[in-house]
């Protein structure tokens, strides 16, 4: 009787701890971990049937993808065009990016973020790049699209990328 009572208080902490921790987390957290564990939207329309079946090896699908984005949205397209198509996709930013991209020669402090600015643009924008998500839970993919525009606003440079990785 009284091993019941323990491995039932047992149960009851436990829960109440994950009741906590769930709690705890941000409303944004608890969101994305229901949006893994439970809906997966498939890849957007500009990525096709291309996919990336080997977690550690997806050059072949980020060339393909790289390969779609430079169809529809070739040099001398308007950056206001490849932004709308692909937030109408559902791609978006990143909210945690950095501000500015860090060159390859300097140095960042310790802790902070950064992001190393792409060899073909070293005043690239991070807030000129929207990625796309999906997958079910422990694996996700992913496919973004990195751009520099000319003071007109016309492409010079844009990358597409696809990356696939489970826990």
């Amino acid at each position: 009787m009284k091993s019941a009572i323990r491995i039932g208080l047992i149960a009851l902490v436990c829960l109440l701890a994950a009741l906590g921790i769930a709690l705890a987390l941000s409303e944004n957290a608890r969101l994305l971990l229901a949006v893994a564990l439970q809906f997966d939207p498939g890849p957007p329309p500009i990525a096709g049937n291309i996919h990336c079946h080997d977690w550690q090896n997806c050059e072949s699908a980020s060339r393909q993808f790289d390969e779609a984005v430079a169809r529809r949205f070739p040099r001398g397209t308007p950056q206001q065009a490849l932004e709308a198509a692909l937030l109408e996709q559902n791609f978006a930013r990143d909210p945690h990016m950095p501000k500015t991209c860090t060159p390859k020669w300097a140095s960042a402090a310790v802790g902070v973020l950064t992001i190393t600015c792409p060899d073909w643009d070293a005043r690239w924008d991070p807030k000129d790049e929207l990625v796309y998500h999906w997958g079910r839970f422990p694996c996700g993919n992913t496919v973004g699209v990195r751009w520099s525009a000319d003071r007109l606003g016309r492409i010079v440079h844009r990358e597409g990328y696809y990356y696939f990785a489970c826990l």
